[in-house]
């Protein structure tokens, strides 16, 4: 029986031991044995727990229970770890809000929006969100706008593009209401340990835009 539960107690523990190769590789699994010249160890190769060995000679270090699974990400499939210097994906914040202001000649939006991270790769150098955001244009108009968003980068600087449609209610020589495209690039970072960031860019119907808001 207990052997029966081995593998679904694996799937489900939330602590891993950690092996470090020479080549630098950073392996999250379960250490079984060692002798004087192999580790012997379990690890996720094609998303299945696989019954493996090492020989010491590869193996710079190694240590028990040294890792919790929320705070760790692997690379898809694996139990190879993505570069510990970037944050875990599963701790990323994917919410955020904002304030938005906008200029171009004598023409000026202010919009707080709302933010929401549907993806990431595994390196979290590529993302995509979708926003929706409210407001005014000049002095009596007032905007609605959705965007799908793209951010490329590494770490917590990120070059953004923008793109979607817009709502604006405000006289103008061919109509009161009319829908317009949003069309941006900018760039975004990230300070005070990922919570706040400061964005700027140039786009439609936005203008040169300023931008600061809170992730959560």
């Amino acid at each position: 029986m207990l052997f029966l539960f081995t593998p679904f107690n694996y799937l489900h523990s939330q602590e891993y031991d950690l092996i470090l190769t020479v080549t630098k590789d950073s392996i999250a699994c379960h250490i079984d044995s060692i002798t004087d010249n192999k580790i012997f160890f379990k690890m996720i190769c094609n998303h299945k727990w696989l019954q493996t060995n090492y020989d010491k000679r590869l193996i710079l270090d190694y240590q028990f229970k040294a890792l919790r699974k929320k705070n760790i990400a692997f690379k898809r499939g694996t139990s190879f770890l993505i570069n510990p210097n970037l944050k875990p994906i599963n701790n990323i914040k994917r919410n955020t809000v904002f304030l938005t202001g906008g200029y171009f000649l004598y023409h000026y939006t202010a919009t707080v929006n709302y933010e929401r991270t549907f993806f990431m790769n595994d390196e979290n150098l590529n993302s995509w969100t979708y926003k929706f955001g409210y407001g005014i244009i000049d002095s009596n108009g007032k905007i609605i706008l959705g965007t799908l968003n793209s951010y490329l980068g590494k770490g917590l600087n990120k070059y953004e593009f923008n793109i979607g449609v817009a709502y604006i209610k405000e006289p103008h020589s061919f109509s009161e209401n009319y829908l317009t495209f949003v069309l941006n690039i900018g760039y975004r970072w990230q300070f005070f340990g990922g919570k706040l960031h400061l964005r700027t860019g140039i786009g439609t119907p936005e203008g040169l835009y300023l931008s600061s808001g809170y992730f959560f």
